[in-house]
């Protein structure tokens, strides 16, 4: 089942299509990786933004990744041109 990244809930385990996460100023390929999302923050305040967390469960990029514990982010507003779109395999429901 397809996923809009908005939309996943903490627990849920996804895995990606093709994906290109930026960190810092150089992109990683997380296409077919699976991830956890180990936080979701959906504030109610209409000024505050979203973000998810996914723990990648591949260690292919635990060592650019290991100040945020092998994990990508994404944050919403700010990130709606990069990846408000994209979508994600629902592998199972938290």
């Amino acid at each position: 089942m397809k996923k809009w990244i908005k939309q996943v809930k903490f627990g849920d385990l996804i895995k990606f299509d093709e994906h290109y996460h930026t960190v810092f100023n150089d992109q990683i390929d997380c296409s077919n990786m699976y991830g956890l999302v180990v936080d979701v923050d959906n504030p109610t305040e209409k000024d505050k933004g979203q973000s998810v967390t996914i723990k990648l469960k591949s260690k292919k990029y635990a060592k650019d990744l290991e100040d945020w514990e092998n994990c990508i982010s994404f944050n919403f507003p700010d990130d709606d041109d990069n990846y408000g779109d994209l979508e994600v395999n629902l592998i199972n429901k938290a």
